[in-house]
């Protein structure tokens, strides 16, 4: 039963890849950023995975919130681990993260809840002519459940059903996706390899009632390798590899700011690359860096030096009663903004479950 379960994932994974999945499926995979609706799904929703670059499906530590993004990432020890994230963003725009762990020692399985809203704050209402009507709260939200398993000693898999919803005043949408997630983990070598298809699903109501919109579908694959004579893990991951040219090209813009695009083998390679690496100072400290080469791309600032764009740093404090961890990611000319999280193990507060 379990062979034939693994098979079937990874004959999910080579569809999705090969594009044989077509819009009967409700599976439309062929978007840039940007063409699509329900775009929060897209932003890092924990501190960690912030640091490591904002996309990572090898990190196999203990921190709950990676699983709200890589189902595979859901494992035994986090059982009755409960992770909380706050971040702020621009312009008042707050993003909160909860996500609620259980290990069933029957079924041997893995269970979780996890949910997300995006507040955008007030924004002022006007009419066509600019008449000011009031104010309306656009904000955004998911509820997902997820459920993950392993498979011998070394394959670890999960799903994750979503509900997701959208109310942008008087214009409302709602839909249900779905996110895959494999991971594949030598321990004794310090080896991790992944796979993640995400946000395969439809939209439910159309905003205007119209045709339907794509979700931002996006297939992952990643690697990471700790070091085993020192505290130091790296990661390489690979989003959007369904897609090839990530790029948007304004050629009017371009000719009237003198930009010349990059283009090439090497440039669009680059751009689905996401460098990371992380240091266990202490038992109880860790210190993570990452580098999104695509996000420095997008942001950088012809009339300005950019500075360290793209670049993001992370700080952990593992402690046995909770754990505690702040972000930075930096935006144009090193403006960025922060996260902070926390997970705790309830079963040393209340008793483990039983």
């Amino acid at each position: 039963m379990g062979k034939r379960l693994l098979i079937r994932i990874i004959g999910a994974f080579l569809a999705v890849g090969l594009g044989v999945m077509g819009p009967e499926c409700g599976l439309r995979a062929q978007t840039l950023g940007g063409q699509t609706i329900f775009n929060f799904l897209r932003a890092s929703n924990s501190p960690l995975l912030s640091a490591l670059g904002g996309v990572n499906l090898t990190n196999n530590g203990n921190d709950l919130s990676l699983a709200f993004m890589q189902p595979a990432l859901l494992r035994d020890s986090m059982d009755a681990q409960v992770a909380a994230n706050f971040n702020s963003q621009y312009a008042g725009v707050n993003d909160y993260n909860l996500m609620m762990a259980y290990h069933h020692p029957g079924l041997n399985m893995n269970f979780a809840l996890g949910t997300e809203y995006v507040d955008y704050g007030s924004i002022t209402q006007t009419d066509p002519s600019g008449n000011i009507l009031g104010d309306f709260h656009p904000r955004d939200f998911v509820v997902q459940g997820t459920v993950a398993g392993k498979y011998l000693e070394r394959w670890f898999y999960g799903f994750t059903m979503k509900y997701i919803g959208s109310d942008l005043g008087i214009y409302r949408s709602n839909g249900v996706a779905m996110d895959v997630g494999l991971n594949y983990q030598i321990q004794d070598k310090g080896w991790q390899i992944g796979l993640a298809a995400v946000n395969m699903g439809t939209q439910l109501k159309s905003y205007d009632e119209g045709n339907k919109e794509e979700l931002p579908f996006d297939l992952q694959v990643g690697v990471s390798k700790r070091l085993l004579n020192a505290p130091i893990q790296f990661s390489l991951t690979f989003d959007h590899i369904h897609e090839w040219n990530l790029n948007y090209s304004d050629s009017t813009f371009n000719a009237s700011v003198g930009v010349t695009p990059k283009d090439g083998f090497a440039q669009h390679l680059l751009e689905h690359m996401i460098f990371a690496a992380q240091a266990y100072a202490s038992k109880y400290i860790e210190v993570t860096v990452g580098y999104n080469y695509l996000l420095r791309q997008e942001l950088s600032l012809v009339t300005a030096s950019n500075g360290l764009t793209g670049f993001s740093l992370g700080v952990g404090v593992l402690l046995p009663q909770f754990s505690f961890r702040y972000a930075r990611t930096s935006y144009q000319n090193n403006n960025g903004y922060n996260q902070i999280g926390i997970d705790l193990p309830l079963h040393k507060y209340i008793g483990h479950a039983q």
